[in-house]
């Protein structure tokens, strides 16, 4: 491969890693199922570079995530000291194919606690947490 052909290739990858990277959030649309998960929290995480929040529910195998949460405004620290351990009811899309087919993986479309919505589709709204002791 010539010089030039390696640098369209380098180019190439560049704009793809920057659109995959940098992209917005995902969102999935109103048309496509969902079905609710509801348990006790047993892991809160967070991913610094994917920017994605992890919950685990405990007695459930699948791994739930909220695509760039942090890029949205969740307060990862707060969300862990107030969810880890309490009940919560999660709305997830629910589809037979992609990584929800192989794997137990769950992309979250909205969180409940305590009859109140903390997310709901890249809408934020979670100042019940202020009034949270700590």
């Amino acid at each position: 491969m010539s010089w030039s052909g390696w640098l369209g290739l380098g180019f190439a990858l560049f704009v793809l890693f920057v659109a995959v990277v940098v992209g917005p959030p995902i969102m999935h649309s109103v048309e496509v199922p969902e079905r609710t998960a509801t348990g006790k929290v047993s892991h809160f995480g967070w991913s610094e570079s994917s920017r994605d929040i992890q919950i685990r529910l405990e007695g459930d195998s699948t791994h739930y995530y909220l695509n760039r949460g942090l890029d949205m405004g969740i307060d990862g620290p707060k969300w862990k000291s107030a969810l880890l351990g309490q009940p919560l009811t999660l709305e997830v899309v629910h589809r037979n194919f992609g990584l929800m087919k192989w794997a137990d993986v769950g992309p979250i479309r909205g969180v409940i606690w305590s009859g109140d919505t903390l997310y709901r589709t890249g809408v934020v709204t979670d100042g019940v947490l202020d009034s949270l002791p700590g």
